[in-house]
């Protein structure tokens, strides 16, 4: 019995059936290209790098004195990972933060907060995603993306 390719391998036999360097650019953008999550992108804020340099010098806005400095080494690594591009996008690593900001989430946002403007306390109870019941409806979502059972996510 064989085991599976390893994902290098797979990688490797990629590259040179595509006649690509498996270090290259162009092997990247082939991939991008294959990539069938490719469209959910287009669901994300994606801050240029032109806007993250300027939130760092930001008037008015009182830094976290930990962030703070070019000199400080968060500082340096969050200008790492959110490098620029040719084209200005921004290089965005820091998935273990709270990631890019859905497209929806203000909209979700405001959903809610209009619903405990109007109906306050029966916001838990009433509308489209009453409070109370929330995590019936979330649970078998996150069940499914972690790999977990019911009474194992809550």
């Amino acid at each position: 019995m064989s085991s599976a390719p390893s994902p290098t391998d797979v990688l490797k036999a990629t590259a040179q059936d595509n006649h690509l360097d498996i270090l290259s650019e162009s092997f990247a953008k082939y991939l991008d290209e294959q990539d069938p999550l490719k469209h959910f992108r287009a669901r994300f804020h994606i801050p240029s790098a032109q806007d993250i340099q300027a939130a760092e010098h930001q008037d008015g806005e009182e830094q976290l004195p930990l962030l703070s400095g070019m000199n400080n080494p968060q500082v340096r690594l969050a200008n790492i990972l959110s490098s620029a591009t040719s084209s200005g996008d921004s290089l965005y690593f820091t998935g273990n933060s709270l990631g890019l900001q859905p497209k929806k989430a203000a909209e979700y946002i405001s959903e809610d907060l209009s619903a405990w403007k109007s109906r306050g306390v029966l916001g838990h109870f009433t509308g489209k995603r009453p409070w109370l019941t929330i995590d019936e409806v979330v649970t078998p979502v996150m069940t499914t993306i972690v790999d977990g059972e019911a009474g194992e996510v809550c």
